[in-house]
């Protein structure tokens, strides 16, 4: 693959254990005390990609594929890609709106008296929207047109890989927590692979590439070319889980990219995942932990080393599952159903402790295409009060959430807001401290 690239720089830290986390060169910023209301409320929506950015009609019928992140250690800035599609039914590839221009990519500030919003000009996917913010904080990773980039968050590219002569189409990226790599998904005709890139300082490279059919047979293209699959690391760094709306998660360990286990063959046969993002790793946990909601409308939290099934909760009702993403404390997990309900569960004991009936507030919410996601992701502020929703109505909906009581929690971003993480280490502080400060993940 073609390779243009700058520098990224980033800063890790390494705890007793030798785990390795990328972490912020700034202070944090909390999320604008002036924004914030009562749990259950609804903070602020708006379009993932404003209407002024854009002069297409657009049809009734149209779906849309909207991603919204968080920043790392900066709740006041979220930014946001998105696409409009007509679907065609299950056999039929996705037909682009004409002239709507997919992939474009969005800053909104959140501090400001009016929502800011900075459009990324000259963005533009030809896969699914993906952005993916580096955990420096300062960097972005998104898919283009036949291409996958690295930004500064101000627009400066620093890092393009462009298709090779086998012509692999790239379908979603994926930060490692260290910084270091960059994981992408490609499709190079019914096959899938995983390609490892190291994005080191001044140095970028396609360091592993493996094909995902050869480790799982069922792991493939369909014909008609309108499949989804998703990656994510663990939180040391050291797996990758490999998803896809065929049902499958792979578990893969990073350094030699060999097939750890197929959770639905080797932990839950005979179920499947619900949907390509219905699943995340507990970030408390350095790469034990998984959660995922199954085709049966259930959500499992499994041990992906000793293949344990650590909880399993009741049918949640009729809809299926669309998304699953722990709050950044590791303490409860919110489950999406396609119903437009967001229910947060505790992670150990499983029980309910807040719901949003997101259809109760926002009346003007269609439901989704039969066979389709609602809610297609979950982004959590640093603290885990504030949830940005991404819907297929285009809208992006920031919602209010209770407050984890957790003194350590509190007096860790109150610090971080003071002292930039980079610095921790030259503190009078046990290391043991500082990992806790900066949440480096622990054996479970």
């Amino acid at each position: 693959m073609g390779l243009y690239n700058s520098h990224v720089y980033y800063k890790t830290i390494q705890d007793a254990d030798g785990i390795k986390k990328c972490v912020p060169r700034t202070r944090y910023r909390k999320f604008p005390p002036h924004l914030q209301k009562s749990p259950g409320s609804l903070i602020k929506e708006f379009q993932a990609l404003p209407q002024g950015a854009y002069h297409v009609a657009m049809p009734d019928e149209a779906y849309w594929w909207i991603d919204a992140q968080f920043l790392p250690h900066n709740d006041c800035t979220l930014f946001t890609s998105s696409g409009a599609y007509i679907l065609r039914g299950a056999t039929r590839a996705w037909v682009p709106v004409p002239h709507f221009p997919n992939g474009r990519i969005c800053r909104f500030d959140l501090d400001k008296e009016r929502l800011k919003c900075e459009v990324f000009k000259q963005t533009g996917s030809s896969s699914l929207p993906k952005v993916q913010p580096h955990p420096d904080g300062q960097y972005i990773g998104y898919l283009g047109n036949g291409e996958v980039r690295i930004d500064t968050i101000e627009h400066v590219n620093v890092y393009r890989r462009v298709k090779d002569l086998n012509n692999a189409n790239f379908r979603f990226c994926a930060f490692s927590p260290d910084g270091r790599y960059m994981a992408v998904v490609c499709r190079s005709s019914m096959s899938f692979e995983l390609h490892i890139s190291n994005t080191d300082v001044g140095f970028s490279s396609l360091e592993h590439v493996v094909s995902l059919r050869k480790m799982c047979k069922d792991f493939k293209g369909t014909i008609a070319f309108n499949e989804m699959v998703e990656c994510k690391w663990t939180p040391d760094s050291k797996y990758i889980l490999v998803s896809s709306s065929m049902g499958h998660i792979l578990v893969i360990f990073c350094p030699g990219l060999e097939l750890v286990c197929s959770v639905f063959d080797d932990i839950l046969p005979g179920n499947a995942l619900s949907q390509v993002g219905a699943f995340d790793c507990n970030p408390r946990s350095c790469h034990e932990v998984l959660a995922f909601g199954s085709d049966d409308h259930k959500v499992f939290v499994v041990n992906i080393t000793s293949k344990e099934v650590l909880y399993e909760s009741e049918i949640l009702g009729v809809d299926p599952i669309d998304c699953v993403q722990f709050t950044p404390s590791g303490d409860s997990v919110a489950i999406a159903l396609r119903s437009y309900k967001i229910l947060i569960f505790d992670a150990h004991q499983g029980n309910t402790l807040f719901q949003i009936d997101m259809k109760a507030i926002c009346s003007s919410i269609k439901p989704s295409p039969p066979g389709y996601p609602g809610v297609l992701r979950l982004s959590f502020s640093s603290t885990g009060q504030e949830m940005a929703i991404s819907t297929c109505d285009g809208i992006v909906r920031i919602w209010q959430l209770p407050m984890e009581i957790n003194l350590q929690n509190l007096c860790r971003l109150t610090l971080l807001s003071v002292v930039p993480a980079i610095k921790l280490q030259a503190l009078p502080l046990p290391q043991k401290l500082i990992s806790q400060l900066l949440s480096i993940p622990v054996m479970l």
